[in-house]
């Protein structure tokens, strides 16, 4: 999709809302003059990192997708080293870039190395399926049923990582 042609489907939607349509404008002019998201991301104030800030998150993401719409390693790639809150931009890239490539353009050894226990590779495929049914049909597919015992033991393993990581972060140097 050309950055002008989504920003104009975009408008409608968000109608009351000049920021982020300044924001979007903004975003697509740079993608058409081929600068790269660190350009953009410095040029909105988040040369150090993209924040978390939705006004910072969705134009980045956007950018690297309508710059990178086939290239999904590339894409995420791109998203991480502009650093910041890269997991949530990673996120919003890969979602939007692995929707167009579908799961023949994620690297394989990306698919490969995937580890979400209990759930695993099949399972999300299934949820996938699940989901896109779910919104073809307008209607409830209904949940995919997942092991609660793993799910409790899995949290229960993981529960002290994590709190261990934020306490962590709370000594200098910061």
């Amino acid at each position: 999709m050309a950055p002008d042609e989504f920003v104009r489907a975009l408008e409608p939607l968000c109608e009351k809302n000049e920021r982020i349509i300044g924001l979007m404008r903004a975003m697509a002019a740079s993608v058409g003059r081929g600068e790269s998201a660190a350009s953009y991301a410095e040029s909105i104030g988040c040369g150090k990192g993209v924040t978390g800030f939705v006004y910072h998150t969705v134009p980045v993401a956007l950018h690297i997708w309508l710059r990178r719409q086939n290239d999904y390693r590339g894409a995420l790639i791109e998203a991480v080293r502009l650093g910041g809150d890269t997991d949530t931009v990673a996120a919003v890239v890969g979602a939007l870039v692995g929707a167009h490539v579908g799961r023949e353009g994620i690297p394989v050894e990306w698919l490969r190395d995937l580890w979400e226990w209990p759930r695993t590779p099949a399972w999300m495929e299934q949820l996938g399926i699940k989901l896109a049914r779910s919104c073809h049909d307008q209607a409830s597919a209904g949940e995919l049923p997942l092991n609660w015992f793993e799910l409790l033991l899995r949290n229960v393993l993981f529960i002290p990582l994590v709190l261990a990581h934020g306490f962590r972060r709370l000594l200098p140097p910061y």
